[in-house]
C-alpha cells in the first residue's frame, strides 16, 4: 500500500499481484490491485479485481461501488474525467481531507456535472436524437475545466 499512497501505482501493482499469488483467496490485494489498476486507465482488469474481491467477501470495503463505478465508465455513462474526481475524493476522504477546499473544490465540480447530465439527458429525450454520448462526453469535459 505504500507504494500506491506514494503514486507508484506500477510498483503497487506488482506488489498487490505477488500477494495475489501467494494468497489467491484473500479478498484484499484482489481489492487494492483494482484500486490501482483504476488510476492507470485499466478499468475492465480493475473491474475484474473488484469482481473477485466480492466473489471472496461480499461487501468488503467499497468493492460494490467501486465495481458498480468501473461498470458504467465501460458502459459510457461515466466520463473518466469525472471517474477520477469521485476517486480523488474518496481518497481525500480516506485520509480525513474530506473537508479540505481540494475536497470542496472537486465535489462543485462533480455536482455541476451531474447537473449537467440531467439537463442533457432531458433535452435528448425531448428531441429523441441521437448522438448524446458524445453530447455527454463534451458537457463532460466543459464541467471538467
Amino acid at each position: 500500500m505504500a507504494h500506491g499512497g506514494a503514486s507508484n501505482f506500477r510498483k503497487a501493482e506488482a506488489c498487490f499481484r505477488k500477494a495475489i499469488r501467494v494468497a489467491p483467496n484473500e479478498p484484499y490485494p484482489h481489492y487494492e490491485l483494482g484500486y490501482t489498476l483504476a488510476p492507470l486507465g485499466r478499468h475492465k482488469e480493475a473491474l475484474e479485481e473488484f469482481e473477485a474481491t466480492d466473489h471472496l467477501a461480499r461487501g468488503f470495503f467499497l468493492v460494490q461501488t467501486e465495481a458498480y463505478l468501473s461498470g458504467q465508465f465501460l458502459g459510457g455513462a461515466v466520463h473518466e474525467d469525472v471517474l477520477g474526481k469521485l476517486r480523488t475524493l474518496q481518497r481525500l476522504m480516506d485520509t480525513r481531507a474530506g473537508a479540505s477546499d481540494d475536497a470542496v473544490a472537486l465535489s462543485r465540480q462533480v455536482i455541476s456535472w451531474l447537473r449537467i447530465v440531467r439537463w442533457a439527458i432531458s433535452f435528448s429525450a425531448r428531441r429523441s436524437s441521437g448522438g448524446m454520448t458524445s453530447q455527454l462526453s463534451a458537457l463532460s469535459r466543459s464541467a471538467s475545466n
